[in-house]
């Protein structure tokens, strides 16, 4: 579940010209991080005013293009970052019930992502997200390069997005859920 308390969109978080695209940098190669970059890389060479802004538990050890990178951020300041990135990448091959995603969306970011499994509860193609097939870096590009260039479609995805997760995936939900498990099998 999200906390709504605490991933909501950030007044003031987004500013100047640039158009940021937010990606989680992890060193594991199923988190897709070279698909990520292959595919903001073919959008940024026709698309001067995107960012790649990136963030982790670490950063990279080794040089990567990220305009901007955000290690170890307290939940608070992830809120912020999420509200001030418009658009989340999310280039993972395979995820659970992938929280930066969710939580992304929450904040009023637009979600492009693989279809990775996990995604599937949350991520609509063209309704609450666009979804590329798996691995299909050409594919995952074209998505971003459409959420880039359509500022109209950007917005709509963004606000079905966030009703949708805070709607389905809050903590007062999950526990009423849970209780309703509980009850039915005593």
């Amino acid at each position: 579940p999200v906390d709504r308390a605490l991933f909501h969109p950030v007044d003031g978080a987004r500013s100047g010209d640039a158009l940021r695209v937010l990606m989680l940098h992890h060193e594991y190669a199923w988190k897709g991080v070279r698909e990520g970059l292959e595919a903001i890389a073919a959008v940024k060479a026709r698309h001067r005013e995107v960012r790649l802004v990136g963030f982790g538990v670490r950063s990279p050890r080794e040089a990567l293009p990220y305009d901007e990178f955000h290690e170890n951020l307290p939940q608070e300041q992830l809120a912020w970052l999420y509200s001030r990135c418009p658009i989340y990448l999310c280039p993972s091959w395979d995820e659970g019930l992938g929280m930066p995603p969710m939580e992304a969306m929450a904040c009023g970011a637009a979600l492009v992502t693989f279809d990775n499994g996990g995604c599937r509860d949350y991520a609509m193609d063209g309704e609450t997200a666009l979804v590329a097939p798996r691995r299909d870096v050409g594919a995952l590009a074209r998505a971003l390069e459409r959420m880039v260039g359509e500022p109209p479609l950007r917005e709509r995805l963004a606000r079905q997005g966030q009703a949708f997760v805070t709607s389905r995936f809050d903590w007062d939900r999950a526990s009423a859920r849970l209780e309703d498990i509980i009850r039915e099998g005593s």
